[in-house]
């Protein structure tokens, strides 16, 4: 499975069509350029920049990065972390607050797809637009979620200061490693907004399929340059709050059965990358058993039984949403 992952890389790399310094040299000559173009082109950055803030503040707010690093939290959407005031009451009365909200993402997000825009607003602007579109749609849903009161169900089993510098680090290392990579560019819309639909700069290279997701993507570019071990560090680990409250278990469980019900990329991806994807199930699973043996005294011992057996059923269910290639086509 290794080699053939070493050779979808290699393969993907010499596919790869963009030149970067012909891209960016175009890009920026605007001799050549006309004032409606100079104008379309420095809003197609502003929106670039836009769309990579808000990813970047995305993995940030999931892991809960701006409360464990206030110096960070001015500078991310939704300060980086669930911030509103909690709601007391049952499940109920947090599904019923935050669904509504959720459904302002999730709609477009499905139904509002590059296909269905190409339709309204053209080829050339239709995936920018798209990007864009579930970039403000999602700031709003974190500006406005409200976390369950429950309290800490349990924090992971080691020192707050690991986490705190591996969720930095990696976070850093990511975004370097995203928009190092020249197809970020074209997931997000980006030669195709510049330069038009048929230009040869717009073209997806073989290995990268038209519904990559933006979250998977990143996850693949790191990948690509630290291998497994920083996939691995990235994706399973960082990314994961310190303290972890039920509310918390909610919102990515939902968030993980939608990416694997919606995004034909992430499951060709996790085929292809099955054992390194185990191994991230499996420390996942040690580090939860390990936390509610040591550091949820809290619960009683039936709790941790139905916690560990929930946990369980959720990733017996995940495998099932990563196998069914016939959703979302």
């Amino acid at each position: 499975m290794a080699s053939e992952v070493e050779q979808h890389r290699a393969m993907t790399n010499e596919a790869l069509a963009i030149d970067r310094n012909l891209f960016f040299v175009h890009l920026f000559d605007k001799e050549n350029r006309t004032i409606k173009q100079t104008a379309v082109t420095s809003a197609v950055l502003l929106l670039l920049g836009y769309n990579i803030w808000m990813l970047f503040s995305v993995v940030a707010w999931v892991s809960h990065l701006g409360y464990r690093v206030p110096v960070l939290s001015p500078y991310l959407s939704a300060k980086g972390y669930p911030y509103n005031e909690s709601i007391e009451g049952t499940i109920v009365d947090f599904l019923k607050y935050n669904i509504p909200f959720s459904l302002v993402f999730i709609l477009p997000h499905s139904f509002l797809r590059p296909p269905t825009l190409r339709k309204i607003i053209g080829n050339r602007f239709a995936r920018l637009a798209y990007c864009t579109m579930a970039s403000a749609s999602l700031q709003f849903f974190m500006n406005v979620y409200r976390p369950w009161k429950t309290g800490i169900l349990f924090t992971l089993p080691y020192s707050p200061l690991i986490q705190q510098y591996l969720s930095t680090i990696m976070l850093v290392v990511a975004l370097l490693c995203f928009m190092a990579d020249n197809r970020t560019y074209l997931v997000l819309g980006v030669p195709q907004a510049i330069f038009g639909i048929d230009s040869s700069n717009a073209k997806f290279p073989a290995g990268l399929s038209a519904r990559m997701d933006i979250i998977t993507f990143m996850g693949i570019t790191v990948w690509n340059i630290w291998g497994g071990l920083g996939f691995i560090l990235f994706s399973g680990i960082s990314i994961l709050p310190y303290d972890v409250s039920i509310s918390d278990i909610i919102v990515r469980v939902a968030a993980a059965l939608y990416l694997r019900a919606r995004s034909q990329g992430f499951r060709l991806w996790v085929d292809k990358i099955e054992s390194i994807h185990h191994i991230i199930w499996a420390l996942r699973a040690m580090i939860l058993f390990v936390a509610l043996g040591t550091g949820a005294s809290h619960l009683s011992q039936t709790a941790v039984i139905s916690a560990l057996s929930a946990a369980f059923v959720v990733a017996a269910l995940m495998n099932r949403f990563e196998k069914i290639g016939t959703l979302a086509k």
